[in-house]
């Protein structure tokens, strides 16, 4: 059990207040926000160059998973530009010069939470191809899966997203992240195909990188603007960007074999 520290609340209006609670559910603008590891340092390195001090012990270990879990709610909540960094400090129930310490500006939270969301992502990617059930699955069914749940992953971290959109303006090369889960995915799905006997070609997975980033992009849109597909229409929406996954890959056979199959799947 950690020590307790000295300071158990703060005084606010005169008032006491009570401690932040350990984030490891906190409560975003889309339900609930799971705590995020801390980026590798190889993710960091590639992508953006070293934007978090190392830590070694323990408890600056965990105040960055609290920066981490409040950086992703705030940052979700207000965008990139209305965030500040005294919000993020206060909700993780740290100091402002700790934000400085461990990631030397608002800027560099923001690329570190985005590093740790894209390792999050491919970790996740690998467990889902990897995955007993999903063996057992048709190869319609599994691409269909996929999409369906790219669609609830980004449904629940639309807020961060359009931060990143924000940000994304005034440097492009804040997309790196994303555009390594898009390579990352792409690799995991054509040798998910070739392990179950498609026929994968050398442009294969090139295919599949720029159908799912179409994809991603269609379901960003879907999740930003409640009004562009209705709720009724969402599953049928998910389905019609599965054929086009398919189509991507040069597959095509697959959707005429289950038109001529009665609906079964390969």
């Amino acid at each position: 059990m950690a020590a307790t520290t000295k300071k158990q609340s703060r005084k606010t209006n005169g008032a006491r207040k009570p401690v932040n609670k350990s984030p490891s559910q906190t409560s975003g603008s889309s339900g609930k926000v799971p705590l995020l590891k801390p980026p590798s340092a190889h993710s960091l390195g590639r992508d953006f160059g070293n934007f978090v001090t190392p830590t070694h012990q323990a408890r600056s270990r965990e105040k960055q998973l609290r920066l981490f879990a409040a950086g992703q709610e705030v940052f979700a909540k207000v965008g990139y530009h209305g965030a500040r960094i005294s919000d993020i400090a206060e909700k993780a129930d740290c100091s402002v010069g700790s934000v400085y310490r461990l990631f030397g500006d608002k800027d560099g939270l923001f690329r570190a939470l985005q590093a740790a969301i894209a390792d999050h992502a491919i970790h996740g990617i690998d467990v889902f191809f990897s995955d007993e059930r999903i063996k057992k699955l048709s190869v319609m069914d599994v691409l269909e899966e996929f999409v369906a749940g790219t669609f609830r992953i980004t449904r629940r971290q639309d807020g961060f997203y359009r931060a990143l959109f924000e940000r994304g303006l005034i440097d492009p090369e804040v997309w790196g992240p994303m555009r390594r889960i898009s390579r990352h995915e792409a690799k995991a799905m054509a040798n998910f195909l070739k392990e179950r006997g498609e026929p994968v070609g050398s442009d294969t997975q090139f295919n599949l990188e720029v159908g799912l980033a179409v994809i991603s992009g269609a379901i960003v849109r879907m999740t930003s603007d409640v009004n562009s597909v209705s709720h009724d229409d969402i599953p049928k929406t998910l389905k019609v960007m599965t054929r086009m996954l398919v189509s991507a890959a040069g597959l095509e056979h697959m959707l005429t074999d289950s038109q001529h199959s009665g609906g079964k799947r390969r």
